[in-house]
């Protein structure tokens, strides 16, 4: 029996009594030499830890990278599509969305949309003063939220402009938003002005929900 000595890999050890395929000519991972390649074609998708079930007729054909995935791949990035529909609209997914707060009990995006459409409020003194209790706070400073925040604010100067209620909903979404990605050590001093501003929005029960979500860090 051969005894082959490991170098050192960027994805674990192998676990000794293990049994692991090699191939002659592979120094640090490249393919064995008897492996005749074609131009690459590039992928953008990010990196997989486990397979991903591809139709090698579309690659070959240089058809669009999203027309390449089939079974539960196809179907894992139609969920993520959907997520990060929901994400941007409703600061959480549509399954969470349909839960909670103003939207709880609806049966789905659209009619989560629907009720949120309907319960927004404009006070602009009151918009105001928790942009500003907010920049006080340096919230906008925070680099998990910076960008969050600027979404707020974008939202809010859109609304007296268009005067569209989307406006006002996606400013509930990126406050929900700011609100999941704060550091821990932030969230007793800036939760709760975030839950007034989901109040001065004409979603309260929002607020509440938003309070229960982290109701562990206001029992310290």
């Amino acid at each position: 029996m051969r005894t082959i000595i490991s170098s050192i890999r960027e994805c674990g050890e192998r676990i000794p009594g293990g049994v692991y395929l090699t191939s002659e000519g592979s120094t640090f991972g490249s393919l064995p030499l008897w492996v005749s390649l074609h131009n690459p074609i590039s992928c953008e998708d990010r990196p997989h830890r486990g397979p991903v079930l591809v139709d090698a007729g579309a690659i070959l054909a240089r058809l669009p990278e999203e027309k390449w995935f089939v079974g539960s791949s196809e179907a894992h990035r139609e969920k993520l599509r959907a997520d990060e529909w929901a994400i941007e609209r409703f600061g959480m997914t549509t399954t969470m969305r349909s839960k909670i707060g103003v939207a709880a009990d609806t049966t789905g995006a659209d009619e989560a949309m629907e009720i949120l459409l309907g319960s927004v409020k404009w006070n602009g003194s009151q918009v105001e003063k928790y942009v500003a209790i907010l920049t006080d706070l340096e919230v906008p400073e925070i680099p998990q939220v910076t960008e969050h925040f600027a979404s707020l604010i974008s939202h809010l100067q859109d609304f007296p402009v268009e005067n569209r209620a989307i406006d006002l909903v996606l400013a509930i979404a990126a406050v929900w938003r700011i609100a999941d990605n704060l550091p821990p050590r932030f969230r007793t001093t800036i939760i709760p002005n975030l839950m007034r501003f989901l109040v001065v929005l004409g979603v309260p029960e929002d607020a509440v929900a938003l309070r229960k979500r982290y109701s562990n860090e206001f029992k310290r």
